[in-house]
């Protein structure tokens, strides 16, 4: 399973006296020896300061919240040529950065400079940090990352900083109970209890992962996912995301063992979903090579194979990593179970030359065990075998008994394939019979073992194939009991399964509704304090809707932003190639020029559309109501005619007091709108007429759909409410159309017709010195 060392260990504040934080400095040199990752509160604070000191904090915090933000502030920060600490940590950022981002050269570059510039202040502490950055780089290049973390507690513990030796205590600990869990415990029990004891998010991720990892070394999946779980809600409360992220995986396979592959997915889609908006290739490659690993569980090897050979490109950079070769192992098996020899052969070469740099003999037992595999189907018997008994001796010298056990196994699945004899000495009657054998005997030395009913089976086969019926009978009744064993426990098993996931959920859902009380509980303080400022409810409502209408002015702007450039260029290639094409056949030259008619005619929607986004008054000026209307025809006619949806229009020459652009957009609105309430109606209608009063001139949209549900037309104008189904709609579009008449002197009613159907109406001002409302043009389309 994936280990939790690759993120950055965190730190919050324990008990004990705290590093020297507060002694003189340059301003533009940082806190001396920040926090790991700090608060939300800090990092608010520090949002609100734009000086270089304030720089160098937030990126050193944002770093893994927000990669490319700290990045934008540590470039931000200008810092003076001696601010030696500062220009330190901003190194320690960006190389921080570069590993997440995939770059490791530069990640290698920035570490160099990180430790030249605590070298030359004689920074323990900043060389902690370095060394703990170095071991997170050991991790994907391969190497001691051990040494690393152990050359970071000697410098912490010069420094006397009691947080950062605990920090690199629980990483160690992480490290060592992957790799020598009995070691792990007997060594870190005490240092993990110790910092368990404090409950500081920072500390408790890596303690719990040390625990569950230890827990799953044990066979304790159960005990495993608990301690997990604990410390993947403390990772996200301090912001490790990388090892959040980790965790998440490590729960999913912990379920996948418990045969609840739908939580072990679950799992390993929470962890895709975390680590996809941050742009960390590493760790998007490597989270689908855990789901392909979950799906090789699940017996869908064909899947697992297609994961892994789309992403391997983004793990090709880390050849040598515990995860690239866990990737290349696993893609291996899954072509061994597809049949595919050659190929898996290929893939797991690669996970041994991998595991061989790496301080896990685990792997490299493993990729033995699947070449011999491979070499086996290939025909290259004394070079399976080879591999098998190198793979057997590194699994025994580590008293590795699950591993020995599979080996065996494997080794006389390739005797029983090619008629091996016994080794020398062994009194068994063939080689499959001695290996099955060793299979069950290794096993048995493990806690708890229980023999694989398969094994005894496939035993009980050999033996009557060799003549001794009376064994193989013997054989076949115990592998009997032991299906019915076997799928006891697997039903206990999964109802374990069932009871944790019912657990965790029920944990997250605690925790999502502690942090959401937390959340409320600040909003309701910064609503006192605004109603407190305010005269009445009517304005905070107002300036809520303000903040609201602001929003959605920046989004329209940067959307339209986006679309000016694509359309401009649109508009000239279409000129360019009209004009070279002068002389084209009449067919292509009507095809050109509704080309270039139509790219001119969005060009001026967008146009309209920046107009309107602008944070600025209406032009507001006179305006004959039909015309405004003929522009709006413009951006819903090919809609109606494309629907069938009949048109009529009956407007007098009206003029009116407004913006046109804004009024077309706005009128424009609410004929979509009736439009998708007629969606599959055969005899939709919409109908525009207008009238004038003394000082008003009255619009309405009629439809004749199925009306306004009282709930719905409460709520119509307010911003992103919408009936539609999902993707189909923002509810933005009577919010903005309400906003701009606002603007303009005017509104929008909403209501329901007697005869059935929805009624708009406009009601617009009207301009003053007119004479009178002249006679109504009658326009009408039907549909076709």
């Amino acid at each position: 399973m994936g280990e939790l060392p690759l993120a950055r260990p965190p730190a919050s504040r324990v008990a004990g006296p705290p590093p020297a934080t507060h002694t003189a400095r340059t301003m533009a040199e940082p806190a001396l020896h920040p926090d790991f990752f700090g608060t939300d509160e800090e990092i608010a604070a520090l949002e609100q300061r734009a000086d270089a000191a304030s720089r160098v904090t937030l990126a050193w915090f944002l770093r893994q919240r927000d990669t490319r933000a700290a990045l934008r502030h540590a470039d931000a920060a200008s810092l003076p040529p001696d601010a030696h600490r500062a220009h330190g940590r901003l190194a320690l950022v960006r190389g921080e950065a570069a590993w997440l981002l995939g770059e490791m050269d530069e990640a290698q570059a920035r570490l160099a400079q990180a430790r030249d510039a605590f070298e030359a202040i004689s920074d323990s502490v900043g060389l902690g940090d370095a060394h703990l950055l170095h071991a997170s780089l050991l991790d994907q290049t391969g190497g001691d990352r051990a040494g690393a973390l152990r050359a970071a507690g000697a410098e912490f513990r010069r420094a006397a900083d009691p947080l950062r030796i605990r920090i690199s205590d629980t990483w160690s600990a992480c490290v060592e109970a992957t790799a020598r869990p009995d070691d792990a415990e007997a060594s870190w029990g005490a240092a993990l209890e110790e910092a368990a004891a404090l409950h500081q998010p920072g500390l408790d991720t890596y303690t719990e992962a040390a625990r569950g990892t230890l827990a799953w070394r044990r066979g304790d999946p159960a005990g495993a996912i608990a301690c997990f779980m604990r410390g993947f809600e403390a990772a996200l409360a301090c912001g490790q995301l990388q090892s959040a992220v980790t965790l998440a995986q490590n729960i999913g396979i912990a379920f996948s063992t418990l045969n609840d592959h739908e939580g072990a997915l679950d799992w390993a889609a929470r962890a895709r979903a975390l680590v996809e908006p941050t742009g960390w290739p590493y760790a998007t490659g490597w989270c689908l090579m855990q789901t392909a690993s979950i799906l090789l569980g699940l017996h869908r090897p064909q899947a697992a194979k297609e994961m892994l050979l789309e992403r391997m490109p983004v793990l090709a950079p880390y050849a040598g990593s515990r995860n690239h070769t866990l990737a290349c192992q696993i893609l291996g098996e899954a072509l061994l179970d597809l049949g595919e020899d050659a190929q898996a052969l290929h893939w797991c070469e690669l996970a041994h030359r991998g595991a061989q740099g790496l301080p896990y003999p685990d792997l490299v037992a493993g990729s033995l065990r699947h070449m011999a595999q491979a070499l086996s189907g290939l025909g290259r018997v004394d070079d399976a075998v080879a591999a098998a008994r190198r793979g057997l001796a590194i699994a025994e010298a580590e008293h590795d008994w699950q591993r020995v056990a599979t080996i065996h196994h494997v080794m006389a699945g390739i005797a029983d394939r090619h008629g091996l004899p016994p080794p020398e000495g062994s009194p068994a009657r063939n080689a499959a019979i001695h290996h099955l054998e060793a299979a069950l005997e290794a096993g048995a030395r493990m806690p708890g073992f229980a023999a694989p009913p398969e094994w005894q089976a496939e035993l009980a086969a050999a033996h009557e194939a060799a003549g001794d019926l009376r064994r193989a009978l013997t054989l076949e009744r115990s592998a009997s009991l032991a299906r019915t064993a076997l799928q006891s426990r697997q039903v206990e098993a999964t109802t374990t399964a069932t009871l944790l996931r019912h657990d965790t959920e029920r944990a997250l859902a605690e925790a999502r509704h502690q942090r959401a009380l937390a959340e409320a509980s600040e909003l309701r303080a910064a609503l006192l304090e605004t109603q407190s400022a305010l005269e009445k409810e009517r304005m905070q409502s107002l300036l809520v809707h303000a903040g609201k209408m602001v929003a959605i002015g920046r989004i329209a702007s940067g959307v339209v932003h986006e679309m000016s450039h694509p359309v401009g260029t649109l508009l000239l290639l279409a000129e360019a190639l009209a004009d070279r094409l002068r002389g084209a056949p009449p067919e292509l030259g009507a095809s050109l020029a509704t080309l270039v008619a139509e790219t001119r005619r969005l060009q001026q929607f967008v146009v309209r559309l920046r107009d309107f986004a602008r944070a600025e008054p209406p032009q507001l000026a006179p305006h004959d109501l039909r015309e405004v209307l003929a522009d709006a025809r413009q951006l819903f006619g090919p809609r109606l005619a494309l629907e069938r949806i009949a048109y009529v229009e009956e407007v007098a020459a009206l003029p009116v007091q407004v913006d046109p652009q804004r009024l077309a957009l706005a009128l424009a609105n609410l004929v979509f709108n009736a439009a998708d309430a007629l969606a599959g109606a055969s005899n939709g209608q919409i109908r525009i007429e207008a009238g004038c009063a003394t000082e008003i001139v009255e619009l309405h949209v009629d439809d004749n759909g199925p009306g306004l549900p009282e709930a719905v037309r409460a709520r119509l104008f307010e911003p992103f409410f919408t009936t539609k189904p999902e993707g189909k709609g923002l509810g933005l579009g009577l919010a903005l159309s309400a906003e701009s008449l606002a603007a303009m002197g005017g509104r929008i009613v909403a209501e329901n017709r007697p005869e059935g159907g929805a009624r708009f109406t406009v009601v617009l001002p009207r301009v003053i010195d007119d004479p009178g409302c002249t006679r109504a043009t009658n326009l009408a389309t039907r549909a076709p």
